[in-house]
């Protein structure tokens, strides 16, 4: 069986007889514009130039060898902008533009020939019919054999039946480690080219993975002028940057929610902006910050810290100085309360000194004891539930977030079966379903299942 990743051809083969093969496509000039299918894409130029097949001009090859894949029609790619700029008289120059991956082997592309020369240019690439689910953002669609899991998946194969379930991709990984797996504005995405129509989405993918996405927001259906395989759909959701690493790493502003967020690929720090003026940092290991001058601090109502130790120290001859200006000042010890100084101690009180113990030299009436500091409880969070301080960011999912997760539905990317609608995807609530691993379905939708017509979404009826 030959290879046909390489050709428009579908018929089978046990070889080709030598005198029939072609050796001379490049005394045939081409003038005008064709489809073509990519045979080769090592340069050994380092130019990206590729080499296709003319879709309708079939030779008679054998195509699984590596010197034949280049004897078709070498390409050469045009990109959208770019120049280079020659300083110094010509001693160096100063390049700019863009560089991209060269479509793979068995890539349908748009090519020009001119009739003047051998080489022709790539005008574009043409996507495979109902494949292009993945670009640019890695949308969420439900995963194959994992109980109805929704997560990052790769795109449906050529043999794959038509369903809405799809393989796990290796970035998924990393959002669960992350805990955002059940989280619609950080996590999980529905920034895909099937998603709508006329698509909302702009934005580019690497084939490692990596994806920068610009998303205007989902639609909803109006007759005529936009269309969604879930007719009930919301719009206005997802409306957001996003630049995500392969592993996961990304930088999103998110204007539906109006936040600024940042994580790492683990998710063991991550920071957030929101439009109401908080801004929440976590780490799991230290925050350190240094200035070769000042650090300054100051809230216009409460400056909490809470540690297990507390050390601070100053260093300059202006020493340290703790003042309030209309309350008390409290000091607490749970155990001893040692005071030392070098050179002279100095106490003065206004109207009125106070020393209370089981032995003192000085004793009067009962000194009153020193506030403590409130434990404010945290039921909802997941490591840590208590602290001295309102607001405690810890690894996500963090239920402190002023958005809520799950209100964003995961819009459904479209069918190759487009008669078929669809349903978008409701994610679970973090804070009682943190070590949930499924998204829930009706019961008329699990009846669907391995009826051979696919899988519906996880929520809200479906039609034929």
């Amino acid at each position: 069986m030959v290879d046909n990743t390489y050709s428009n051809q579908n018929a089978e083969s046990s070889g080709v007889p030598a005198q029939f093969r072609d050796t001379m496509t490049a005394t045939r000039p081409l003038k005008g514009i064709y489809v073509a299918k990519v045979t080769h894409n090592l340069d050994e130029t380092y130019q990206g130039h590729i080499y296709v097949e003319i879709i309708g001009h079939d030779r008679i090859s054998e195509k699984e060898d590596v010197e034949e894949r280049k004897r078709f029609y070498k390409v050469r790619r045009v990109l959208p902008y770019g120049g280079m700029e020659h300083q110094e008289e010509g001693k160096y120059s100063s390049e700019f533009g863009m560089s991209s991956q060269p479509p793979s082997v068995g890539t349908f592309v748009m090519v020009a020939f001119t009739g003047d020369y051998q080489e022709g240019f790539m005008l574009g690439v043409l996507p495979d019919h109902g494949r292009n689910t993945q670009i640019p953002g890695l949308p969420a669609n439900e995963i194959i054999n994992e109980n109805q899991t929704l997560g990052v998946t790769f795109d449906s194969g050529v043999l794959h039946d038509d369903t809405t379930e799809k393989n796990r991709h290796p970035q998924f990984e990393a959002i669960e480690q992350q805990g955002l797996k059940n989280d619609s504005v950080r996590g999980l995405g529905s920034s895909g080219g099937r998603r709508e129509s006329p698509s909302n989405v702009f934005g580019f993918s690497s084939m490692g993975g990596h994806s920068f996405v610009m998303d205007d927001g989902t639609v909803a259906n109006e007759e005529g002028v936009s269309l969604s395989p879930d007719p009930g759909r919301q719009e206005g959701k997802n409306r957001m940057i996003r630049m995500r690493s392969r592993d996961g790493a990304q930088f999103l502003i998110n204007d539906t929610w109006g936040i600024i967020y940042i994580t790492t690929q683990k998710g063991n720090a991550w920071i957030q902006l929101d439009d109401e003026g908080h801004i929440d940092v976590h780490s799991e290991m230290s925050l350190n910050v240094h200035t070769a001058k000042n650090i300054n601090f100051y809230a216009g109502e409460v400056f909490s810290v809470d540690a297990d130790s507390v050390q601070i120290k100053a260093r300059g001859a202006d020493g340290m100085k703790l003042h309030t200006t209309t309350g008390e000042f409290n000091l607490h010890s749970a155990k001893d309360l040692q005071i030392t100084t070098d050179l002279n101690m100095n106490l003065r009180a206004g109207p009125h000194m106070k020393l209370t113990a089981d032995l003192i030299d000085i004793n009067g009436p009962p000194a009153r004891p020193a506030t403590k500091t409130t434990t404010i409880q945290h039921p909802d969070h997941f490591t840590l539930q208590e602290s001295i301080n309102d607001r405690v960011p810890q690894h996500e999912p963090w239920v402190g977030h002023a958005e809520d997760p799950v209100v964003d539905k995961v819009a459904v990317q479209a069918n190759i079966d487009l008669q078929r609608r669809l349903s978008d995807y409701q994610l679970p609530s973090p804070v009682s379903t943190n070590k949930a691993k499924t998204v829930t379905k009706t019961p008329s939708e699990q009846s669907t299942k391995g009826s051979g017509s696919g899988t519906q979404g996880p929520v809200g009826p479906t039609s034929p």
